[in-house]
């Protein structure tokens, strides 16, 4: 085998292992999203929905409470307390995606945390709308509190 073959197969090799570890769940959970149906629901399709609808709920508030509990009053706790706020308001929080964070993003004024960004989801009908958010936020160096929030 030649050395160029060599090198390829072993970054070939490399970028299968890197796709692994992106795509894999950071908790070991799978997360899985049903789109909503099309046409009429039976009953029994319905309580399962709403089964489905109450345990990712559960799993959101769960999550925002971890965040919420954080010790540190920095950018990057900041932003995720907020992004886990926002999550949980959403009709599909498991299609979230989030503009990414940046320093200028979070900004102290009054007393006060805010934090800027906009959220890619799904809503009711399935189609995918971008959603601009402001989160007022309080951090006593224990906990971090929401205030308020507006979405655009």
């Amino acid at each position: 085998m030649s050395g160029e073959r060599r090198l390829l197969l072993a970054i070939g090799g490399v970028l299968v292992v890197l796709f692994v570890i992106m795509i894999w769940p950071k908790d070991g959970k799978v997360n899985y999203y049903m789109p909503p149906p099309k046409g009429p629901v039976s009953p029994a399709e319905q309580a399962t929905l709403d089964s489905m609808k109450a345990a990712n709920r559960a799993q959101v508030d769960a999550m925002v409470d971890e965040a919420m509990a954080k010790e540190k009053c920095d950018g990057v706790d900041l932003a995720i307390a907020a992004e886990q706020y926002v999550k949980a308001q959403l009709k599909s929080p498991a299609t979230a995606e989030f503009s990414g964070y940046q320093d200028n993003m979070v900004q102290f004024e009054n007393d006060e945390y805010s934090y800027l960004g906009y959220v890619d989801s799904q809503n009711g009908f399935g189609a995918l709308l971008r959603m601009h958010f402001k989160v007022w936020m309080s951090c006593d160096g224990e906990k971090i509190t929401v205030l308020r929030h507006v979405f655009e």
